[in-house]
């Protein structure tokens, strides 16, 4: 089995900690103290957890895993209507213990997902479902609850038969803000779970592509009944920082349907401190994928999609800052003019080991709120808003300068261990 462990309730590593042997025994070593819980993984069986476990500075402790239970394998086809195979399609499976999962069907259109984890119950199995999707059709989703009335598989399932007889379709073609084609865009068709209700895992499941082609058209394939959402953006990148903003809702077997990809503007600006000096180094970002460095204070974001964001600005010496509603037009220069940032608190210390002695080369951290795995805070994505990190010197002391006011937490990560979590 292999051993993962996470400090909080969510997402846990993907590469194992530790490797039981053949008795079932694996040992972690270097944990820092905490409350974790932990989890074994094994391709023939369900994953287990513990529950949580407190892991003090005294020593050793040991854990009893939950007992493992072998997992279900889910075995079947995807087939045409007329019976005939489909080949390479994408088999999802939302709703499970384990959380989404997908696989490919082989050449003959058979697929098999191993050691399913589901959880007990009529409701929990209605959102457990399979769906797969051809280049063309995809099929509907097929709840557990309709192969197991009783509320509880024990059993692997075998024969499932999942037939993509969904083969709607919406076309039209991608414009610009003008009506002139876009060619070789990105388009999405998605249910909006605004619209349609339902789970969102689910819901996620049905979207469905399209590259618009040299003249701007497009067909979006394998689409069930209902009303879509269709969006689009340029050089094949989906639309970033957050759901399209002015989406085109049509119907599944339209046609003629315009989708207009926005235009791209750019955003510049700059930093400063309230005497008028700038920071030297820190960027500014706008959505999921767009930052751009401070160059003595000022900045650039090229090549922004059209609609309104949230602007962030963060560095070293300065507290993070922020300009909401920024409007970007399609082939226009969007200037906030000068965001003022405060330098904030500075912060100092020194690492050390259990014997007093100092600690080199140990990364700090600190922000509002840590978040860490049982392999590392870098490897969890460190800490919420506010969050700064600094490695020891060889004399064991760090600094931290342009901390908010906001209550802050530290905390020191080295090879041999972490430290307690200093407020």
């Amino acid at each position: 089995f292999a051993i993962d462990a996470s400090s909080y309730f969510g997402e846990i590593d993907s590469q194992p900690l530790a490797q039981s042997d053949a008795k079932g025994e694996f040992t972690v070593t270097a944990v820092a103290p905490g409350s974790y819980r932990f989890r074994a993984r094994h391709a023939d069986f369900a994953a287990a957890t513990s529950s949580i476990t407190a892991v003090d500075a005294n020593g050793t402790r040991e854990l009893v895993l939950l007992t493992v239970k072998k997992g279900i394998a889910l075995r079947g086809r995807v087939v045409t209507t007329d019976k005939a195979a489909v080949a390479y399609a994408n088999v999802s499976l939302a709703g499970s213990a384990d959380g989404t999962r997908s696989t490919t069907a082989l050449a003959d259109g058979t697929f098999e997902f191993k050691a399913v984890a589901l959880a007990a119950g009529a409701e929990a199995l209605e959102k457990t479902k399979l769906l797969a999707r051809s280049e063309t059709a995809t099929s509907k989703p097929l709840p557990l609850a309709q192969l197991a009335p009783n509320a509880n598989v024990a059993r692997d399932i075998e024969n499932l038969e999942l037939v993509v007889d969904q083969v709607g379709k919406i076309a039209g073609t991608t414009v610009d803000e003008a009506g002139a084609a876009v060619p070789e865009a990105s388009v999405v068709a998605y249910l909006d779970p605004s619209k349609n209700g339902g789970d969102l895992m689910e819901l996620m499941t049905q979207t469905a592509t399209a590259t618009s082609d040299g003249d701007g058209n497009f067909v979006v394939y394998g689409l069930g009944d209902g009303e879509y959402s269709l969006s689009g953006s340029r050089g094949g990148q989906m639309q970033w920082g957050g759901l399209p903003q002015n989406p085109t809702n049509a119907k599944t077997g339209a046609t003629g349907v315009r989708v207009v990809v926005p235009g791209e503007g750019k955003i510049v600006g700059k930093v400063a401190f309230a005497d008028g000096s700038a920071p030297k180094s820190g960027t500014a970002r706008v959505g999921w994928l767009k930052n751009a460095n401070l160059i003595d204070g000022a900045f650039v974001i090229e090549s922004v999609p059209a609609g309104n964001y949230a602007l962030r600005v963060k560095g070293t010496g300065f507290v993070e800052g922020a300009k909401n509603d920024v409007a970007v037009k399609g082939g226009a220069t969007t200037d906030v003019g000068t965001i003022v940032v405060e330098r904030g608190r500075n912060i100092a210390g020194v690492v050390r080991d259990t014997k007093g002695k100092p600690v080199a080369g140990a990364k700090v951290y600190v922000g509002e709120m840590i978040i860490a795995s049982g392999k590392g805070i870098a490897d969890s994505g460190a800490a919420t808003s506010g969050e700064a990190s600094a490695e020891s010197g060889g004399d064991g002391t760090f600094s931290f300068g342009g901390i908010g006011a906001k209550a802050t937490t530290v905390v020191a990560e080295h090879s041999s261990g972490r430290s307690f979590a200093v407020p």
